[in-house]
């Protein structure tokens, strides 16, 4: 889904759960990380079930809508994640590998 109010970022879902954002000013694989494709802008990992749909809001250009077979995800793409806590060394989870619940997800509607 191209983001209408900022042409250069796409989001994207794919059939594992996992939806990404790019900014497509920064296309390009990075020499300094050795990696043979880009980097995305965001990566999301916590949906179990295939993307279906993703749909940015009209006038907002941070919040984007994603939808699964389980139900219809609202995100908020300009929270940051939380540093982790250097004495217990918790934090937020960003959706990483482990499935975490991102900050960004702020509203759910299954069923």
């Amino acid at each position: 889904a191209w983001n209408g109010l900022v042409s250069n970022l796409l989001a994207t879902g794919g059939d594992d759960g996992v939806f990404t954002v790019w900014d497509l000013r920064n296309f390009q694989p990075s020499p300094a990380s050795g990696a043979d494709t880009p980097s995305p802008l965001a990566r999301f990992t916590a949906h179990r079930n295939p993307i279906t749909s993703l749909e940015w809001h009209p006038t907002d250009e941070s919040m984007i809508a994603v939808s699964d077979e389980a139900g219809t995800y609202i995100y908020d793409l300009s929270i940051e994640e939380d540093e982790p806590n250097e004495e217990t060394g918790a934090g937020v989870g960003a959706g990483g590998e482990g499935g975490e619940i991102p900050p960004q997800l702020l509203f759910v509607h299954c069923g």
